[in-house]
């Protein structure tokens, strides 16, 4: 990847606004054992995300987002998996980038996810869930392009607590820590 982007010239001050599609995935967001254990989980999704951001300095950038990501909630028990409902999150988020190469920086994020789902009677969220604040770490490597655009590689990792007031009215106290792992292609275009 440093081969690949190595020869881009350092990040300027300018405002850019960015596209990226990907995919991500996700731990589980409850597990269980009643009779046999069992997990429930999204399944891996395509995502798409937009975001804007500025320099702060020659070294670093500061943006804000909004993602989403949409698939299915599933239940994997060993019999295998059945799908429980349509599932999307989406993501507004604040990151700060520093510029570590010319081509190559890393950054942390805040922000939020809020799940969409179906409020299925039987479903985890049939009484809705509130958003829930997520921290995150990222690395992007990007290649300037012809007529101002940028190209971009992405791998983001965040974490978040999570809970429903159905989960909770099941028995499922506290809140679970989910894990969401997902890789980006982005173009960006200064303003």
């Amino acid at each position: 990847m440093i081969g690949l982007f190595g020869r881009s010239n350092s990040a300027s001050a300018q405002t850019r606004i960015a596209i990226r599609a990907g995919a991500t995935g996700s731990s589980a967001l409850v597990r269980d054992s009643i009779i046999q254990a069992f997990s429930v989980r999204p399944e891996i999704g395509p995502s798409i995300g937009f975001g804007i951001e500025t320099g702060l300095d020659t070294r670093y950038r500061v943006g804000v987002s909004l993602s989403t990501t949409w698939g299915h909630l599933r239940r994997y028990e060993a019999a295998g998996s059945a799908e429980v409902v349509p599932l999307s999150t989406w993501t507004p988020a604040v990151s700060l980038y520093r510029i570590l190469f010319p081509s190559i920086s890393a950054g942390a994020t805040v922000g939020a996810v809020i799940y969409r789902a179906d409020r299925r009677a039987s479903n985890l969220f049939r009484r809705g869930s509130s958003p829930m604040p997520l921290v995150g770490l990222g690395v992007r490597a990007e290649r300037p392009m012809t007529n101002g655009l940028r190209l971009s590689l992405s791998l983001q990792y965040d974490v978040h607590r999570f809970s429903t007031p159905a989960l909770a009215d099941a028995g499922f106290s506290g809140e679970r820590p989910v894990h969401r792992l997902s890789a980006s292609v982005g173009v960006s275009r200064g303003l």
